[in-house]
């Protein structure tokens, strides 16, 4: 399987709690992520293992639609989740550490082809290395309005 991995952090004023508030608050999502159009909760409630929902997102100037399942939750330490779209799989693992009157969120995106042959395979690892600086730049920005929400949170 090709694929490829890109991570970004960001420092955000807030206790680890409203960090995670935000980050789990799957029905939220949509008014928190400028990128993300909608969700739909498909299994389960609340934010552990196994829960499932399908959103969209608008992404490098075209609209996807995945379905997402939590990999890993450790509230409010790390979460891990899985996206699934016809012939790759993303990865999202969450850090949240934490400095007492702030926390450092680090995000971990990875890009996996699972099918399409060798050729495909080939392709989108040329893509994922060309794509990484946007996708650096998506991820930077959805951590800022990560932290927006989570420092309005806290300012409560």
């Amino acid at each position: 399987m090709a694929g490829h991995r890109v991570q970004a952090e960001r420092v955000i004023v807030a206790r680890p709690t409203d960090v995670w508030t935000v980050l789990t608050d799957i029905e939220r999502l949509p008014q928190i992520i400028s990128s993300l159009d909608w969700v739909e909760r498909t299994e389960g409630t609340g934010f552990e293992r196994g829960v499932r929902w399908r959103e969209q997102r608008s992404l490098h100037g075209r609209v996807e639609v995945g379905d997402v399942a939590v990999v890993f939750a450790d509230a409010p330490r790390r979460a891990v989740i899985q996206t699934v779209v016809p012939g790759r799989r993303y990865g999202l693992e969450f850090t949240v550490i934490d400095y007492g009157d702030r926390v450092r969120l680090c995000v971990e995106f990875r890009a996996q082809v699972v099918d399409g042959g060798p050729w495909r395979s080939a392709w989108l690892s040329l893509k994922g290395a060309l794509t990484a600086a946007p996708t650096r730049r998506l991820l930077e920005r959805d951590l800022a309005e990560f932290a927006a929400a989570a420092e309005a949170r806290a300012r409560r």
